[in-house]
């Protein structure tokens, strides 16, 4: 149910060749963590089936391959790319590292995000710059907005991120109303006259929270919101800032939006995306009841408030 990682998407289900077992990835619906685990279930004659997690938790995974008495998954960390892995079924000791693929020094230099709950309850992710020595380093902060809108950040290296807290930022990276993997009422919340309400709403809840001090830096770092806070996104999240950056009810004092849906008119007769851009906006745009939604839904470049960079093409 991600959309983020390596191409191809990685496969949530793997059968072994009697058909009788599956190892799918999950994580409790409770948890307070984006890490995922890999569930073992095996089907019974009477229809019945039963589920026993093998491992994981803390990072992103998926099974390869299930045979008799083990199986190989690739397991991807803030400091590793992607690497193949092999362990027994029945022996949790028994985990062996086939692969080693990024270098040593880019992997020193990848940190893992803090994962927190901001003050409407949705969970976000936190990337902060390096501390530089005994010195405080004062950082600014930038919201950014997954695309999507129905997909998710698992705990896994993601290259921009990196690169931004690298440059100073803490990058806060919020799972608003329509993300995956917090429940489908929470999913199905950005559809219909959801859309472009509550997922901005999630933004919002985001860069209002850092404004009010609710970020816990690490030592040596303190956030400097006396400039603001940056809201930033690509495709559906550069909506997201295209709408951050013309509502009423913007915390942000800039925007970077990158690729972002701009007119549902135009997303619904134009693109290749029309009958999901349908389901997200629960109907037609020529129809007048699905007119009036869209309508509302849409960035008003009139009522341009702050600051705005544009990235198309």
């Amino acid at each position: 149910a991600r959309s983020y990682g390596p191409a191809p998407a990685p496969r949530d289900l793997v059968l072994d060749a009697a058909r009788r077992r599956a190892i799918v990835t999950a994580r409790p619906a409770v948890a307070n963590s984006v890490g995922e685990a890999l569930y073992l279930v095996s089907f019974r004659d009477d229809g019945t089936s039963a589920c026993d997690r093998l491992r994981g938790g803390a990072a992103a995974t998926h099974a390869v391959a299930l045979s008799d008495d083990r199986y190989l998954f690739v397991l991807r960390t803030p400091s590793s790319w992607g690497d193949l892995y092999e362990r027994y079924v029945d022996n949790e000791f028994s985990v062996c590292q086939l692969t080693k693929t990024m270098p040593i020094t880019l992997s020193a230099k990848a940190a893992r995000p803090d994962e927190i709950r901001i003050d409407d309850g949705s969970h976000a992710l936190v990337y902060w710059p390096p501390t530089v020595g005994d010195a405080v380093r004062k950082v600014q902060a930038v919201v950014w907005g997954h695309g999507g809108p129905l997909c998710s950040h698992a705990i896994e290296y993601y290259p921009l991120f990196n690169w931004l807290a690298d440059q100073g930022y803490a990058v806060v990276v919020p799972h608003f109303p329509g993300s995956v993997g917090f429940g489908l009422e929470f999913m199905d919340a950005v559809r219909g006259d959801g859309c472009g309400r509550a997922d901005h709403a999630g933004m919002v809840a985001a860069g209002r929270f850092v404004l009010a001090g609710g970020l816990r830096p690490p030592s040596g770092l303190v956030v400097d919101v006396s400039r603001g806070v940056a809201a930033a996104g690509h495709s559906w999240g550069g909506y997201l800032g295209l709408l951050a950056a013309t509502r009423a009810d913007t915390p942000f004092s800039c925007v970077v939006a990158s690729s972002g849906l701009a007119d549902w008119a135009i997303q619904q007769k134009r693109t290749e995306v029309r009958y999901y851009d349908r389901w997200l906006m629960g109907g037609w745009v020529y129809k007048p009841e699905v007119a009036a939604r869209a309508k509302a839904a849409n960035p008003d470049p009139a009522t341009l408030r702050v600051p705005l960079l544009l990235c198309h093409g």
